[in-house]
């Protein structure tokens, strides 16, 4: 599972003029959300993309290619 950088995030609105205050309960109630989610299964690995905004693929390309290429290899090597 790959996460948005909630200091990042908090940022960004706040140049939207967002009261900052909101901005860090709302990061800070989607990263416990996240956090939950990768509880579910064994296997499951939280990557932060640090200055990534909800638009990852965006933001960070880089971070959904490593990711990507890190499952690639984890399932070659499974079938090994």
């Amino acid at each position: 599972m790959i996460g948005r950088d909630a200091d990042y995030e908090v940022a960004q609105g706040m140049l939207n003029g967002l009261p900052e205050s909101e901005l860090r309960l709302l990061e800070a109630t989607w990263h416990q959300l996240i956090r939950e989610q990768t509880m579910l299964a064994t296997t499951s690995k939280l990557v932060i993309a640090e200055q990534a905004s909800h638009a990852i693929h965006l933001d960070r390309p880089d971070v959904i290619v490593a990711v990507v290429e890190e499952h690639i290899d984890q399932m070659t090597q499974a079938i090994q």
